[in-house]
């Protein structure tokens, strides 16, 4: 399908993007790595008068593409690549479910030009980076118009299908998340794609954090590709403070994940009933791994997972 004509901006800085969000408003869309939003273009699915283009923004002195670490935390650009994410050291040592999330992303291609920032703006319920940004609880920091910054949290950032809770004029600039390598702590994504390199019919995020006698202190799993946007397993997070997360207690994770997936999405790719049972065994993987590199003793697989 032809695309609607369109004006297009270079800019040179964040500040000039950011202005630019601010003179056109609703009909401006950014342009960061162009994997979700020229396909929706080429489809006639989205039809913006105005593209800003991120990738001339300068490297040296307005970098938005960068991963660098305090004692606590990783600081990841949101124009850093899906490649560079999954082959960052600095990522894979202090926060590798991240890393692994990247590894799974679509193919080469677009991980090489794609981009953490612009598949989180991008808000698609399948996307692969969300429920671990949730469930490791990142945080977003976004520059407007004034050049004024503020931080989202990742339960707050997602809003509602494709929605975000950046404002018209802001840009998201920085993603930070916790450093994961902890003494007894784990996390773990896996998801359950209709071809390889998929979206996510269901993906699911843990984080497992151990007692010295190796019971639960806390864990965390998000769902990805069953609501419009991640869903938080409460049930789970609150049940399992002091238990010992053997396969026992991993059944009943599943069985929490399955009561608590009600009316999930349907569409082509798999019925609500489907992505419901998918939601049990790919809560149960997910936890297993996890507890599994938090120190957990092993727990033996049923035949489902």
């Amino acid at each position: 399908m032809m695309n609607k004509p369109f004006e297009y901006f270079a800019p040179k800085s964040a500040g000039e993007a950011v202005s630019l969000l601010k003179k056109h408003g609703s009909s401006a869309r950014l342009l960061a790595g162009g994997q979700s939003l020229v396909p929706l273009m080429n489809l006639g699915l989205a039809a913006p008068r105005q593209i800003i283009d991120l990738t001339r923004i300068k490297k040296k002195k307005d970098p938005l593409s960068y991963v660098t670490a305090n004692n606590d935390s990783l600081m990841i650009g949101s124009m850093t690549t899906h490649s560079e994410v999954e082959r960052s050291r600095l990522i894979r040592k202090h926060c590798l479910i991240l890393s692994e999330t990247a590894a799974t992303i679509a193919d080469v291609q677009v991980r090489n030009r794609g981009t953490i920032g612009g598949s989180v703006c991008h808000a698609d319920p399948a996307g692969d980076y969300l429920a671990p940004l949730v469930a490791i609880d990142a945080e977003f920091r976004a520059i407007n118009s004034r050049m004024k910054g503020r931080t989202i949290s990742a339960d707050k950032f997602f809003r509602d299908m494709f929605t975000t809770a950046l404002k018209q004029d802001e840009l998201l600039t920085e993603i930070r998340v916790p450093r994961q390598n902890r003494p007894r702590r784990g996390s773990a994504y896996v998801k359950h794609k209709y071809v390889e390199g998929g979206f996510a019919i269901v993906g699911a995020a843990a984080v497992v954090s151990l007692n010295k006698d190796g019971s639960c202190d806390r864990v965390s799993v998000v769902l990805s590709g069953v609501r419009a946007t991640p869903l938080r397993l409460g049930e789970i997070e609150k049940g399992f403070h002091g238990k010992s997360l053997d396969e026992r207690a991993i059944e009943e994770a599943g069985q929490l994940a399955y009561e608590e997936v009600r009316e999930p999405l349907s569409d082509i790719h798999a019925t609500s009933d489907y992505r419901r049972e998918m939601s049990r065994i790919y809560t149960k993987r997910a936890i297993r791994l996890a507890a599994a590199r938090a120190g957990a003793r092993e727990t033996k697989k049923t035949e489902e997972g």
